[in-house]
């Protein structure tokens, strides 16, 4: 993938690792999946005090909660970022729901597409696709309030396809 003077290669791909792994079992297979992300997730959290979830109320960042509630010591605070109008639909509900059922505290932060300063989005890392987690990055107003909520952690289900292996990338 290629854009103006930048590009983005992979190194690796999981068709070529799981190529060279004997075949699980669909058991075996499950406990793997759960065992290593129960691990990444202790790793990465390891002595953070508080941690804020951007939870859509969808399956990815659901599941993350989960992960987080289990594994993590730290405090969970989950943000729905909402866009009125936005192509997507609005998941403000199903992320009540979620956030109710996992008895954590949900805020709801309106996304403004009028405040975003496109010249800071231009400075953000190069993805392969466009995502409003560049545009939410661009906004000023929610930098402010995530930097309000005091937390060593903002994460989201973003990339819980590639857990699955419903990858987008050509490779």
């Amino acid at each position: 993938y290629a854009r103006e003077e930048r590009s983005l290669q992979s190194r690796w791909t999981p068709q070529a690792v799981a190529a060279n792994q004997p075949a699980l079992s669909w058991r075996a297979g499950i406990d793997v999946l759960r065992t290593t992300t129960e691990d990444c997730v202790r790793s990465r959290t390891a002595g953070l005090e508080k941690i804020a979830l951007r939870l859509s109320g969808g399956f990815d960042s659901s599941v993350v909660l989960g992960l987080l509630r289990g594994c993590s010591q730290a405090e969970i605070v989950c943000v729905n970022e909402y866009w009125e109008g936005a192509p997507e639909g609005d998941e403000r509900d199903q992320a009540r729901r979620v956030a109710e059922a996992n008895g954590v505290l949900l805020h709801q932060l309106r996304f403004d597409p009028a405040a975003v300063s496109y010249h800071r989005a231009l400075l953000a890392p190069l993805t392969v696709r466009p995502t409003l987690s560049i545009l939410g990055y661009a906004d000023p107003n929610v930098a402010e309030f995530y930097k309000d909520l005091g937390c060593d952690l903002i994460t989201s289900g973003q990339g819980g396809d590639h857990l699955f292996h419903r990858s987008r990338t050509p490779w």
